[in-house]
C-alpha cells in the first residue's frame, strides 16, 4: 500500500502512522525493544541468541603464495533483517556485473508497478524443469524445495560454482550452517514476477557449498541453491515448465541489495 498526500491521501492517516512508529522507540520497557548503548549490550544479545555472528571473511592473501601476508579474519555481526542504508557511498557491484557493453545488462524496461530503482540482470536460466519448479512426477526426481543455480542460458562466461557466491550474492551477510560446516547460508529480499505481473515479495534463503574437494564440485554441478520457501506456491506450476527465469539485482544499492526474479513463458 502506498500513501502520498500529493495524490490526495489523508495527511492525518500518515501522521498517525508516523506517531505509531515513533512510539515503538519511545515507549520504555516495551517487550522486544533493546537500546544499544554500549558494547556489553551487544555481547549480551549475541549470548542470548538475539544477534548472530556471521562466518568470518576469508583471509586476504597479499603475499602472492601460500598464506603469506594473509590478514587474520575479523568476526562481524550478521544482519537479521534488511534495513535502509544510513547514507555513505553506494555499494558498487563486482566487475562482471557492471553495465559495460560486454558484461552485464542494465534493465531499462521494468514490469509495471516495480520499484523505481535501477536493476542489472545477473543471470538467465534455460527452460525451467520440473526439478527447478519443484513439481516432479518421476520416481527418481524429488522435490527438494530449492533450485540449483547452474550456468543457465547466460551469454557471459562464468564459473557457476563460484559466480553466485562470490559475485551475485557477495554483498549479503553470509553465515556458516551449524549442521554442515561446508555450507554457508544467507537471506535476501526477492520480488517475484510471473509473465510481467507481480506475484509477491518475500525473503528467500540462498545456500552455498564451499567444499571444492567434493564430487559435486569436481563434476561441475551446482554449488549454490535458491530455496523457494514462501514463493513456492507462485512457481510450482506445470504451466511454467519451459519458461525462462531472469535474475536481476539492484544496481548500486544503499545497504543490502534486493533481487528480482522474472519468470516469463516464451
Amino acid at each position: 500500500m502506498l500513501l502520498d498526500t500529493r495524490q490526495g491521501d489523508d495527511p492525518g492517516v500518515l501522521a498517525s502512522v508516523r506517531s505509531a512508529v515513533d512510539e515503538w522507540f519511545s515507549a520504555g520497557g516495551r517487550a522486544g525493544l533493546t537500546v544499544i548503548d554500549g558494547s556489553e549490550v551487544i555481547e549480551r544479545l549475541v549470548a542470548e541468541g538475539v544477534l548472530a555472528e556471521a562466518a568470518p571473511p576469508r583471509a586476504v592473501n597479499e603475499g602472492g603464495g601460500g598464506n603469506a601476508g594473509a590478514r587474520p579474519p575479523r568476526p562481524r555481526l550478521q544482519a537479521l533483517v534488511r534495513v535502509p542504508g544510513w547514507g555513505g557511498a553506494p555499494v558498487s557491484p563486482p566487475e562482471k556485473l557492471r553495465s559495460d557493453e560486454d558484461e552485464g545488462e542494465v534493465v531499462d524496461e521494468v514490469p509495471v508497478g516495480s520499484t523505481a530503482v535501477p536493476w542489472v540482470t545477473v543471470w538467465r536460466s534455460k527452460g525451467l524443469s520440473e526439478r527447478d519448479l519443484n513439481i516432479p512426477t518421476g520416481e527418481n526426481t524429488n522435490a527438494t524445495g530449492s533450485m540449483g543455480l547452474k550456468k543457465g542460458d547466460w551469454d557471459i562466461e562464468i564459473d557457476h560454482r563460484h559466480y553466485f557466491r562470490e559475485e551475485v550474492f557477495a554483498d549479503l551477510p553470509w553465515s556458516r550452517d551449524a549442521r554442515k560446516t561446508t555450507r554457508e547460508v544467507t537471506t535476501a529480499v526477492f520480488e517475484i514476477w510471473i509473465d510481467g505481473g507481480l506475484a509477491g515479495e518475500t525473503a528467500l534463503t540462498v545456500s552455498h557449498n564451499t567444499d571444492t574437494s567434493s564430487t559435486t564440485y569436481r563434476q561441475k554441478n551446482e554449488m549454490t541453491h535458491l530455496r523457494w520457501g514462501e514463493a513456492k506456491p507462485w512457481v510450482a506450476r506445470r504451466a511454467l515448465l519451459g519458461a525462462v527465469m531472469t535474475l536481476d539485482r539492484e544496481l548500486n544499492p544503499d545497504g543490502v541489495p534486493k533481487f528480482r526474479i522474472r519468470i516469463d513463458r516464451r
